[in-house]
């Protein structure tokens, strides 16, 4: 991992460019949210496509998103906390599809693990002692199944 201010430095060099040269940049959440996201939104609208890998247990940004342009949001997450996220009420909209598989570069299974003992946090492991088997799937099949031939945003490693 990076030291923080390294971090820091290449995440200002990154949006500074972006801000020079005049994308409009839009920092999403819900208030109080645990997950801001600050992207850049330029072409997005209705009939724009985004895949959103990890959902964790807050998907305010996602909700900001559909709020603010009415685009489509596949999903993706096959954890016991992102399954209990997208069967909540407020999480069943049209806009949303979610797919309870790992995003992963083929096609098969991963075991996940509890990064943290609350358990909100899986990860993928090799061997694990608390197996717990996963489907996953790479973004082209994803996209191949979904009818899609292109995708206007990607995003994944939740907070």
């Amino acid at each position: 991992m990076l030291p923080k201010t390294v971090r820091d430095l290449r995440y200002r060099a990154f949006y500074g460019l972006l801000l020079r040269r005049g994308y409009p940049l839009e920092t999403l959440c819900a208030p109080g949210s645990i997950c801001p996201w600050t992207i850049c939104t330029a072409g997005l609208n209705s009939q724009s496509i985004i895949y959103s890998a990890g959902v964790g247990s807050d998907i305010s940004f996602e909700h900001e998103l559909v709020k603010k342009f009415r685009c489509r949001i596949i999903l993706i997450d096959p954890s016991p906390t992102g399954v209990k996220t997208m069967s909540l009420p407020e999480n069943k909209i049209p806009e949303f599809t979610h797919y309870p598989v790992a995003l992963a570069g083929r096609n098969g299974a991963l075991n996940f693990a509890l990064l943290d003992p609350k358990g909100d946090s899986w990860f993928a492991q090799q061997e694990s002692p608390a197996k717990h088997e996963v489907p996953c799937t790479d973004l082209h099949s994803l996209m191949k199944q979904n009818g899609h031939d292109h995708i206007d945003g990607h995003y994944s490693s939740r907070c």
